[in-house]
Order: C-alpha cells, then structure tokens, then sequence
C-alpha cells in the first residue's frame, strides 16, 4: 500500500507495517537526491556565486533557507576535506557494487516488491545480486561468490555451523566486520545491533585462573 497524503493535517499517513521502510527509504533516497545537487549544481558554479543564490529551477520548490545552507555546508573546508578522503576510500574498493543510488535498503524494497515477501534477505544474497552486471560477475567477485555458493550449501547440508558475525559472508571474504558498519546491508547499522550477539560469559575455570 503506498503512502497516502492527508491534505487537512499536511502530512502522509502510512501503514504501521511499513513505516520502518518507508523511513528507511526516505532516507536511502534522500542522500543521492544531494549527491546530485552537490555534483551537478553546486560544485560546478563555486567560483560563481551569484549562480548559487536561488535553488536550481528544476528544484525550485525547495526552500531558500534549505538551499543556503546547503551550499554553505558544501564550500565548507570540512566538507571538502571529507569529500576527498571519501573519493580515496572509493579508490580502494575491491568489489565494486551496481546498485548505484538506490543502496542495499532500495535494492532490498525492490526484490520484496517483486516477490511479495516481507522476509529480509540475507546480506550475502544482496552482496551478490548488487555486483551482478548484465548478469555476470568481475573476475575478483566471482571468487566470493563461487566461496559463499560452497559455504550456503555446507551450512545447508550441515557440515559447519554460522553463527553471529561469523556467517557465511565473512567466511567467505575472509576479513572481520567493521565496528562501524555492516557489510551488505548499507544504512547506519552497527554489528552490534545487526548481529545481537551476546557478551561471552566467563566459565567457571576462567574465573578460578
């Protein structure tokens, strides 16, 4: 059900099942949505800033107010700084993604959509279906996800066991999860939230020593 517009309050009303995504998709739109100005309108006319003084006109209806600050905080020193360490990190990417802006959250929405399930996906299927290009893989991708194909069908069949942030997707990359961010799932998720693994509690030999 689509979000429905409510013309007294000015406001949309949303069903309580689809709230958490419709958020999330507000969001994952939004930041590609300033990409954009920032690229397109903003960046290219820094040393004109008579051309930067209104919204462009195929956004006209954003507030002044919102436009300024904007283009304030995109000619700051410190967004600058942090833009180039951004492009460097990019740089160094290894398995390049090809869900441009829509991010894991949009790609996850879309395939729910298509299938009819509300069930989230595991983060190594959507890793895998946002590198496919014309349905084909990169040679150094193609690794990974030959690896995470050998490990789901072990898991299935029951020869190991994944659990917590030891799941198929970090065995099959090899490297531990970032503090700050969880592979494959894009927002602002931390491992501690994603993976709700618990304290390891000391034994009773532990303690003695």
């Amino acid at each position: 059900m689509a979000p429905r517009r409510d013309k007294k309050q000015g406001a949309f009303l949303v069903d309580e099942n689809r709230k958490n995504n419709v958020i999330s998709s507000i969001g994952t739109n939004f930041r590609p949505f300033r990409h954009r100005l920032t690229k397109e309108y903003i960046l290219p006319y820094k040393d004109k800033p008579e051309y930067l003084l209104q919204p462009p006109t195929e956004y006209n209806y954003i507030p002044i107010e919102d436009w300024r600050e904007l283009v304030a905080n995109r000619l700051s020193k410190e967004f600058q700084v942090k833009s180039k360490k951004g492009k460097e990190r990019k740089a160094k990417y290894v398995y390049i993604h090809r869900v441009s802006r829509k991010g894991y959250a949009g790609l996850q929405e879309e395939l729910m959509q298509k299938t009819g399930s509300r069930k989230p996906m595991d983060r190594w299927v959507l890793w895998k279906l946002a590198r496919l290009k014309k349905g084909e893989y990169d040679e150094v991708t193609r690794l990974v996800v030959e690896k995470i194909d050998e490990l789901t069908k072990a898991v299935e069949e029951g020869k190991i066991t994944c659990v917590g942030q030891k799941d198929i997707f970090t065995l099959a990359l090899g490297t531990l999860e970032h503090p700050g961010r969880v592979r494959g799932k894009g927002g602002k998720k931390k491992p501690k939230q994603f993976f709700n693994t618990p304290k390891p509690t000391k034994t009773l030999e532990e303690e003695e020593c």
